[in-house]
């Protein structure tokens, strides 16, 4: 497996995205559990729009020739 270079930003900065949305999504959940654990349980739905927009930029990154 290749390391990634420092100058594949492209690639890192859609790998970085998919690790914040997840973060993101479940730090968001957290809080809102509090209110209601179901209500927390339905937020997490919103890693499906945000998984899908970082596959596409990833995809992306890999086409252009700057990814592993």
């Amino acid at each position: 497996m290749k390391r990634l270079a420092r100058s594949d930003a492209p690639t890192w900065r859609a790998v970085l995205w998919d690790l914040a949305a997840t973060t993101i999504v479940f730090g968001l959940s957290v809080p809102i559990a509090w209110l209601s654990p179901t209500a927390a349980l339905w937020t997490w739905l919103l890693l499906i729009p945000a998984k899908i927009t970082s596959g596409r930029g990833l995809r992306s990154a890999m086409r252009s020739g700057s990814a592993p």
